[in-house]
């Protein structure tokens, strides 16, 4: 298996819809969705929201700084 990481557009085909509205968020805060095949898509709010996508990850560990 290949394991990625990497950023994706907001208007992706197939991205999840139902993250939280950019107006929710605040800086430094973040939403997830994982796959039934294990895609992990992550949004994390900096000045404005950033997408991640990666198959390795699991969100439910992620630590602050």
């Amino acid at each position: 298996m290949i394991y990625a990481c990497g950023t994706v557009r907001k208007g992706r085909k197939n991205l999840p819809v139902d993250f939280a509205d950019d107006k929710q968020l605040k800086r430094g805060e973040s939403d997830w969705r994982v796959s039934l095949d294990g895609l992990v898509c992550l949004k994390w709010m900096d000045n404005r929201p950033v997408y991640f996508l990666a198959n390795y990850l699991d969100p439910s560990k992620m630590e602050t700084m």
